[in-house]
């Protein structure tokens, strides 16, 4: 399907093994950081807001589903469950409906559900 090939043509930026700058006399440790972005729908005035949705809910997936791909890989990697943290991608002034970001979420942690995550 188009959606399909669309879905093929997301790509996000990974760091896999980032030093997180800590405070004075704090241990130094590594994360892995997931780049990615949402439409931004909040910054189009003439486009009604329901014609994004496809377009807003497709990356906001494809988001979603490359962060916790990232996770699974890092699990499996180091055998042992590890913690990800989410942020509401797409939200705030993006302008993209609560509703498409937690449907999103919802989707890809389903997805994703038999991973060590």
């Amino acid at each position: 399907t188009k959606l399909t090939d669309a879905e093929t043509k997301l790509r996000v930026g990974v760091h896999w093994d980032t030093e997180v700058a800590t405070g004075e006399g704090e241990k130094p440790f590594n994360v892995a950081q997931v780049y990615c972005s949402a439409v931004p729908v909040g910054y189009d005035y003439r486009t009604p807001q329901p014609d994004w949705e496809p377009l807003a809910r497709l990356c906001l997936n494809g988001a979603y589903d490359a962060t916790l791909a990232v996770a699974a890989i890092l699990a499996r990697k180091k055998g042992k469950r590890i913690n990800v943290f989410l942020t509401k991608v797409g939200g705030g002034v993006f302008g993209n409906r609560d509703e498409w970001i937690s449907d999103a979420i919802k989707r890809s942690l389903d997805k994703f559900k038999s991973e060590p995550i």
